[in-house]
């Protein structure tokens, strides 16, 4: 890991350090399709691990840097966001979710717009009817994969054509990648989103091996890899 990578990622570290809960993603390394995954709990200044370490599925190129590294993460890249970033929000195929994050239903008009050029890039809405995006997400799918999700704060300055739509959500299948986020099994998603709690301002801490020496510096208590 470069020493500017490390830089920007202590930086952002001391940014969000005020999380009660942190989803700790480590991948073997930026090309990696899968991680392990775990959560913490800050108690007294520590973070203490609530779930021991499960496989989800990354993007199918691996891992891409929001800032000071190659590689950067950008449009249609198929690259999950390494880094750490706030968990604004939950949206799923059920009117109501269990869940202590704000909720989303996913109707039959909800999307998420990774058109570049629009002025609501990288935010869920409304189909709008009068200048709709050229390119969006539904977030009501054909399939089971938005039945639960959450709302990664990837690119929350919506720069043009820096990566949109960032979620945690179900998996396609075990150990299919995703085109960018981060996806698991639908019991793992829902104790997830139970266990989420937005008064404790939950990151996801997404990082490579490399990192976690660093980042155990910021968030002492989390568990890194032998």
């Amino acid at each position: 890991m470069s020493t500017k990578s490390l830089f920007t990622l202590l930086c952002a570290a001391s940014l969000w350090g005020t999380s009660d809960q942190i989803v700790l993603v480590i991948a073997d390394d930026m090309n990696a399709t899968t991680a392990m995954m775990s959560t913490y709990e800050r108690s007294n200044a520590r973070y203490r691990l609530v779930t021991p370490p499960f496989e989800v599925n990354l993007g199918r190129s691996g891992l891409g840097w929001d800032e000071g590294a190659e590689p950067l993460k950008r449009e249609g890249d198929g690259r999950a966001p390494a880094g750490i970033y706030p968990l604004s929000a939950a949206f799923g195929y059920a009117p109501s979710e269990q869940t202590a994050l704000p909720y989303m239903y996913a109707d039959e008009r909800l999307i998420c717009v990774d058109d570049a050029a629009h002025p609501d890039y990288n935010r869920i809405i409304t189909m709008p009817q009068e200048n709709p995006p050229k390119s969006f997400e539904w977030m009501r799918r054909d399939d089971e994969q938005y039945r639960m999700g959450i709302v990664v704060e990837y690119n929350a300055k919506r720069t043009p054509e820096r990566g949109s739509c960032v979620f945690l959500h179900v998996q396609k299948a075990p150990l299919k990648p995703s085109s960018g986020c981060t996806t698991m099994e639908a019991k793992q998603m829902q104790a997830l989103l139970r266990w989420l709690d937005s008064a404790k301002s939950p990151l996801l801490v997404q990082i490579p091996a490399s990192a976690c020496d660093a980042m155990r510096l910021r968030f002492e208590g989390i568990l890194c890899p032998k």
